[in-house]
This record gives structure tokens, sequence and C-alpha cells, in this order.
């Protein structure tokens, strides 16, 4: 079941890629079904908006509204690690914001538990052994 759930973040992060391109642009119909009924996204204490969205619609408003400020948005996986049902990603995010040619890359650590084989939370971590710790696993 594992690898299933490295499977699902996998997708989920191609499918928000594909809508990435051009954030502003018409909601994609791939992400909702991948997001469980009762999603909880954790924002890092510093994002806009920062907060707990609880339920699809919450969360995809969140990142619409987030995401919808910039021109494009990549998120290159780095590493993917599973611990049962939580996957931890190291990932960089890529973006350009409106109006400008600069791209931000950032590095974002979180981990994803999965339930019913769909995403159920999201807790978004400074570095990678912090993740590492939350999900039971070690260095």
């Amino acid at each position: 079941m594992s690898q299933e759930n490295v499977e699902i973040v996998r997708r989920a992060y191609e499918a928000f890629n594909r809508w990435g391109v051009h954030p502003g642009g018409e909601r994609s119909p791939e992400i909702p079904p991948l997001l469980h009924p009762e999603v909880e996204f954790h924002t890092y204490a510093s994002a806009p908006e920062a907060g707990v969205y609880r339920g699809r619609e919450a969360v995809i408003e969140y990142h619409e509204r987030v995401f919808g400020q910039f021109e494009s948005v990549r998120i290159e996986l780095e590493e993917l690690l599973s611990a049962g049902d939580r996957v931890v990603i190291v990932s960089r995010q890529h973006t350009v914001p409106r109006g400008s040619e600069a791209e931000i890359v950032q590095q974002v650590v979180d981990v994803w538990t999965i339930r019913d084989g769909l995403l159920a939370e999201r807790k978004a971590f400074s570095t990678r052994a912090e993740a590492l710790e939350a999900a039971g696993l070690r260095e």
C-alpha cells in the first residue's frame, strides 16, 4: 500500500502542474477527485492566508486565490518517501509573479496522509528532518 500512496501523491502533483501552467484559468477537473471529502490542508505559518483549510472546496479555493497571483506555478518533486499512510515530499516550487518574468524558487517540505486512496491531510514543515520525524522516519 505504501508505494500506492506515493503514486497517488505523484499523480496529484502532476495534475497540479498541468493547472499551474496558467493558474488563473479554468479549474482543473483532475484535482477534486484526488482529495478526500474531509481533506485538511495546513499551510505554512508564513503563507498568504495562513491557516487550516478543511474540505475539497476550501482547499481548492485557497489554491486558486494564492496561486492565481502568479503567471505560472510548477512543483518539481525531488523526493517522495513512503511512511505507511503518509508520504514525505521534498520539492522545489517554481513561481513567476504576475507582471514579471523573474522566477522565484523555494524548497517546500510536506507530509501528506492518505486515507481511502485519497489525499486526506497535508502538513507543511520547515525542514526535511522535521517532516521525517513527523512521519515516523529517521534520517
